[in-house]
């Protein structure tokens, strides 16, 4: 039996959702980054086997940091084949994420590869806020954060829109900011947050403050029936990878992250 296979631009948004939904690792995928789902300066396209999409891209098309996000549940044969279609509908400079599988396919695009990343998954419910010097940050501490972050966490990703619409966490020691936790995205409608940006001081580390942030904002999002957590880290560092798992995160995938030029 022949497979009936579609190239579409354009995908109605119940088809989009009726993929996202049967796959959460997905979902994650574009929250990971700064794909937000339906806005106008966004543009899908599908792969469908036999009126089933099979595959997605997410092109953002804002002016600034534009980004493709490619989530596939097929055969690698026809995905390199969708990947060549979209490819020839674009232009220009994009960070792209990505399955490693696909890395042979873009590396003659690249202009910076930024290596591959392990995407881990939490799901909580009812945790309680524990004690200690811990703050909810607002947008009067984004001189202090901006601090730190600069200083403990060289080549950071914070910017101060994610404190605008997420939650973040500090802890305090005499006054002085030395921890940091929060979130990158947060989707209510989907109970749904990506948590990035976390720090820690260096001459404070191996206290427990880290963990500490995490439970508070783990029991703020809980409060706001944010259920479903990921986060991204670097393939290679292991000790984070562990961390992570001691506090019940479970590998979902891992993609590859680079600026390309097509």
């Amino acid at each position: 039996m022949n497979n009936s296979v579609q190239y579409i631009q354009g995908p109605s948004e119940e088809e989009i959702n009726v993929f996202l939904e049967e796959n959460l690792a997905a979902q994650f995928y574009i929250y990971a980054g700064k794909g937000i789902l339906f806005k106008d300066s966004n543009e899908w396209f599908s792969l469908s086997i036999n009126n089933k999409v099979t595959a997605l891209a997410l092109v953002t098309l804002s002016a600034k940091n534009r980004h493709i996000y490619f989530l596939n549940n097929s055969d690698e044969p026809l995905i390199i084949d969708f990947l060549k279609w979209v490819i020839a509908q674009i232009q220009g400079e994009f960070y792209i994420y990505t399955s490693s599988n696909f890395h042979p396919f873009f590396s003659k695009y690249y202009k910076k590869d930024y290596g591959n990343y392990l995407q881990m998954y939490l799901g909580i419910k009812d945790i309680i806020f524990p004690e200690g010097p811990i703050l909810p940050l607002g947008m009067e501490h984004l001189n202090k954060m901006m601090e730190l972050y600069d200083s403990a966490y060289p080549g950071h990703w914070f910017e101060a829109w994610m404190l605008e619409q997420g939650y973040y966490f500090g802890y305090f020691k005499n006054e002085c900011l030395v921890g940091i936790a929060g979130t990158n995205l947060i989707n209510k409608k989907l109970g749904m947050a990506s948590l990035g940006n976390w720090v820690t001081k260096v001459e404070e580390r191996k206290q427990g403050i880290s963990t500490l942030l995490a439970q508070s904002l783990f029991a703020k999002l809980s409060d706001e029936g944010i259920h479903h957590l990921s986060l991204s880290v670097y393939h290679s560092h292991q000790h984070a990878i562990q961390y992570y798992k001691k506090m019940g995160f479970t590998p979902t995938l891992t993609y590859c992250y680079a600026l390309i030029n097509i």
